[in-house]
């Protein structure tokens, strides 16, 4: 008798044929020759062995950016409001993490006298030498900066920034010194304290009035993004 189904003239020819294999004799894919093989998917075109960055469905970044950020084709991850991606020594690998941002003392307006006494900053009657202080918040502790001396009723700095996280500038109050130094006795200008908020982060700058008689003096705080 001539067998036409395709799937039974298989399973009868395999039967005639598996004493002739030995017991481990396959016949076509699987055990079952009835049953389909087992299927391998095929590789993603961005998987950790083909891309050392992250991956966004097929495509690997292998820069990383605030957008994709990741390592050893990972799903990327975006780093969102005060994190940024920023690598890590220790383990090696790009993440999310807590964003460094840089407070840079930028310039003031300096009263032009001293409002304690009313008399010049200086026995010549030239313009204070003026110098800001800043404490800044470094792993648990405290550490002060400072700007170089500027002679100015209008100095402006691009030193004596501190650098720190915007968690750890949230956390206390940052102390603030303008200071007019002298041979023999420095004279204070301004003294005080600022409590960063996550809006101030947004902004290019602050500025912190450090005068009770002269609305226009003011001392500006530059903030950029460090990392």
């Amino acid at each position: 008798m001539k067998i036409q189904m395709g799937g039974l003239k298989l399973v009868l020819i395999c039967s005639l044929m598996l004493p002739l294999m030995g017991a481990d004799g396959g016949c076509g894919e699987g055990t079952d020759p009835t049953q389909p093989g087992v299927v391998t998917p095929p590789e993603p075109k961005c998987s950790p062995r083909t891309c050392e960055g992250c991956c966004s469905g097929d495509v690997c970044h292998a820069l990383q950016t605030n957008a994709a950020c990741g390592s050893f084709g990972a799903q990327c991850a975006v780093c969102q409001g005060l994190n940024s991606c920023q690598f890590e020594a220790q383990s090696n690998d790009w993440n999310c993490r807590p964003a460094k941002y840089s407070i840079q003392p930028m310039m003031a307006s300096i009263p032009l006298l001293d409002p304690n006494d009313g008399a010049d900053w200086d026995a010549d009657s030239s313009a204070p030498d003026v110098v800001v202080e800043l404490s800044c918040p470094k792993d648990g502790s405290t550490v002060f900066v400072s700007t170089s001396e500027v002679s100015s009723y209008t100095p402006t700095w691009t030193n004596g920034a501190c650098e720190a996280t915007a968690e750890e500038l949230m956390k206390s109050p940052m102390s603030i010194n303008v200071i007019d130094v002298d041979a023999f006795f420095d004279d204070e200008i301004f003294s005080g304290t600022r409590l960063f908020k996550a809006v101030d982060f947004e902004q290019p700058a602050v500025e912190i009035p450090i005068s009770t008689t002269d609305a226009t003096s003011v001392l500006r705080l530059k903030i950029s993004r460090v990392r």
